[in-house]
């Protein structure tokens, strides 16, 4: 028996349903109920469900598509349960007073659920235990074998595997899923139907954790709080069981256990590889990083549901190290929601007991900011650590003593970045009726601030050939500051030419979409991480972006595309690469997407131009331009944008709490600057110099005090010596979050946040 009963429940006996109040009913004793966890859709006019679905007790309209009603009728027909919790109808809805109050008792609903069902829309049930037989098959044959060969005709293996193989590699009996044409494979001596009875486990992992119920906050919540998690696909046609969370958990693991076994197999049994080869590494390669991401995820998930459970009710008061993970967890891929407010008050059975219901009615509604601003001082209050989000902010909160909390703008699109980048900066101290951060912070008395990168984000229209996620290609065009200067020929009779500025856009080739990409790398390299190796630079960029694009020609895209793409010209070390000479304006097309974090539909048809203090301009879309940024070696933001720890925590590092960006309306701007504490900010002029005057031939001289201790900073950002002598800067180191600085404008104010790296 539940000792916690919800207000109202669902109730099935035989085919009829209705809705009631348990805790008025005879049988409140011995009532034990369900729970069920989907994906809303698109809400509907308004209607009364007894009338339209044939569920007696709901006196208030509802605006849930019918067709979800009747998934869950189906569903509580189909698993015999008698009682369930569903939203759609115990809550009652344009109830302005009542949401709150069930808000308030999500923990405990979803704790004493008997089981917690996922309805996922799917238009075909993927069972996990076939799955995991399938990917046995892959493992078995990969451990049986030693040489390369057509594996069904191999003597090392069972009757029963070469007859699975054979029906994999049979195009009546399986499709053909595997991303290469079935002559590649043959021609690669790699058994057919070995990849492609491994690529159809890998196709039916990703679309179940692709599916959109994975992209919405509530059902994050929902996952992380319910017990006995059971999972349903559910069409027009079908509902059927298709396991466990867990199960799906596990094989996300095994499936990518299994991808880097299938590839050591292949390259250790291969002498020379030829181009075929080549091919289908590349295949698994880019299944590999698919993979490690989706493992990430699933694995801070799986250690939020033990922090909770292990923890009960308050979990979230002591665990900081559990609190960062749920932020993380919940923003590794960007979530949305219909309104504005669940964004927070999706989260709110999580941290149970946060807010109590009169409290979420009067702070988690309306502005971004006003709620923003309560979640975390409230937070702060009860855990005694200043947690705060990452947003660049010019403006400043009302209330003195809390600036470490920045200023949000409202999100039209409402998603869970304001929750990407939130850092623990310390203990907090209400002693002396304030609120103060106690935190270890390295003041910066000796150097103030000084500037050598501006960026303005703009948000643009769709480019051709757009969809939802903000169109297709990538456009990319740079104009260094050497650029239509006049340059010394060096010829007997002293002539001089002027240095080219590209006029026309280039439209790039599927196939050399590589080349022109990893030019774009160099560039970027050159004016970002000038210190450093630039291949091991653009292999930090590219492996974070993750640009996804087709060829028509298999050696176009080799696995180790980023040097291959260049190798053997001057692009390779780009030694003798004059970055402040060159100019490009490339339009590529044929990408189709960027796998990237920082690419998501609430950044997709964001632009953004960086202008280096030399003079050189960079325009391209905002995911590439700050995965540039926070590929930068040494900068605290990191080379790796989330890493697990050994519980299986996420830790994100690519800075994308930083870097929010405003409801940016079409054609409206939005002002960054990179600012350095170290070095010669005034660098690249000089080498821009050097570029100009170093001979036709020679490589050029990158000695140079090049800024370091780099902080990204809203734009409004003012500075000086004078802050310096005043001690007004200071930094304090946050872990996974990187470095933040913080300012003072007098030695009377406090100290407020304002920018990080």
């Amino acid at each position: 028996m539940a000792t916690v009963l919800p207000t109202r429940l669902l109730r099935r006996i035989d085919d009829d349903f209705s809705v009631f109040s348990p805790e008025l009913s005879p049988q409140r004793g011995s009532i034990n109920f369900d729970i069920v966890s989907y994906r809303w859709g698109t809400p509907v006019a308004k209607y009364f469900c007894e009338r339209f679905c044939g569920i007696t007790g709901v006196e208030w309209e509802v605006t849930i598509p019918q067709e979800k009603l009747n998934d869950i009728k189906r569903l509580m027909r189909t698993a015999t349960i008698e009682y369930m919790w569903a939203d759609c109808v115990c809550i009652k809805s344009g109830d302005a007073s009542d949401a709150p109050v069930e808000i308030a008792k999500m923990y405990d609903y979803y704790r004493e659920a008997e089981r917690c069902h996922i309805l996922l829309d799917m238009e075909r049930a993927w069972r996990p235990q076939q799955i995991v037989k399938d990917l046995k098959v892959v493992d078995h044959v990969i451990v049986s074998m030693s040489a390369a060969a057509i594996v069904t005709e191999s003597i090392s293996l069972t009757h029963d595997v070469v007859t699975k193989l054979a029906e994999w590699a049979d195009e009546t009996e399986k499709p053909w899923v595997f991303p290469l044409p079935r002559e590649t494979v043959a021609s690669a001596a790699v058994d057919a139907g070995l990849l492609n009875c491994y690529a159809t486990c890998i196709n039916h992992i990703a679309s179940l954790f692709d599916n959109e119920y994975f992209s919405r906050v509530w059902t994050f919540q929902e996952i992380l709080l319910g017990k006995q998690i059971r999972m349903w696909s559910v069409n027009p046609s079908t509902l059927e069981s298709i396991g466990s969370l867990e199960d799906w958990i596990n094989l996300a693991t095994d499936a990518k256990d299994k991808a880097e076994k299938l590839q050591r197999w292949i390259e250790a049994s291969r002498v020379h590889k030829t181009d075929a080869v080549l091919a289908v590494l590349a295949v698994i390669e880019v299944h590999k990083l698919y993979l490690e991401g989706l493992q990430t995820r699933v694995r801070g998930i799986h250690s939020a549901r033990i922090d909770i459970i292990t923890g009960g009710p308050s979990w979230w008061m002591h665990n900081h190290g559990g609190v960062s993970n749920i932020f993380s967890a919940i923003s590794i891929k960007s979530r949305e929601c219909v309104k504005q407010q669940d964004v927070f008050r999706g989260l709110l059975g999580i941290f149970n007991g946060l807010f109590d219901a009169k409290e979420i009615e009067q702070y988690m509604k309306g502005d971004m900011n006003v709620m923003t601003f309560q979640f975390f001082r409230r937070l702060s209050k009860r855990t005694k650590r200043a947690w705060t989000p990452l947003v660049l902010s010019s403006k400043r909160q009302q209330e003195p003593g809390w600036d470490w909390i920045p200023v949000v703008a409202a999100d039209g699109r409402s998603t869970t970045d304001c929750f990407a980048g939130v850092a623990n900066l310390g203990m907090l101290d209400e002693s002396g009726g304030g609120a103060l951060v106690v935190a270890n912070a390295t003041m910066a008395s000796w150097v103030y601030p000084r500037d050598y990168v501006d960026i303005k984000v703009t948000r643009v229209g769709r480019r051709d050939g757009g969809d939802r996620d903000g169109g297709r290609g990538i456009r990319f065009e740079f104009t260094g500051c050497n650029c239509g200067m006049s340059i010394g020929t060096r010829s007997r009779f002293g002539s001089s030419t002027n240095i080219p500025v590209s006029e026309q856009w280039e439209d790039v080739t599927t196939d050399e979409t590589g080349r022109a990409l990893v030019r774009c790398g160099t560039i970027l390299g050159h004016l970002l991480d000038p210190d450093q190796e630039i291949g091991q630079y653009r292999g930090r960029l590219f492996r974070n972006l993750q640009p996804v694009w087709n060829t028509t020609d298999t050696n176009a895209k080799p696995p180790d595309w980023v040097n291959r793409c260049v190798s053997g010209t001057y692009l390779a070390t780009a030694s003798h690469f004059r970055v402040h000479n060159e100019s490009v304006r490339y339009n590529m097309a044929a990408i189709t997407k960027c796998k990237s974090r920082l690419h998501n539909p609430a950044t997709a048809n964001l632009e953004c131009e960086m202008k280096v203090k030399c003079g050189c301009v960079v325009t391209a879309p905002y995911s590439m331009l700050f995965e540039a940024i926070t590929a930068v070696q040494g900068s605290s933001l990191g080379a790796t944008s989330a890493s697990l720890d050994g519980d299986g925590r996420i830790t994100l590092t690519d800075g994308l709490g930083l870097i929010q960006v405003e409801d940016l309306d079409e054609g409206r701007e939005q002002k960054f600057r990179l600012i350095a504490f170290e070095g010669e900010a005034d660098a690249h002029r000089k080498h821009a110099r050097r570029c100009m005057s170093t001979p036709s031939g020679m490589p050029v001289d990158k000695n140079l005090q090049w800024p370091k201790g780099r902080v990204l900073v809203d734009g409004g950002f003012n500075h000086g010596p004078m802050a310096t002598l005043l001690g007004g800067y200071g930094y304090v180191r946050t872990g996974g979050a990187g470095n933040l600085l913080l300012c003072r404008s007098n030695p009377l104010h406090y100290y407020r946040l304002m920018g990080g790296a």
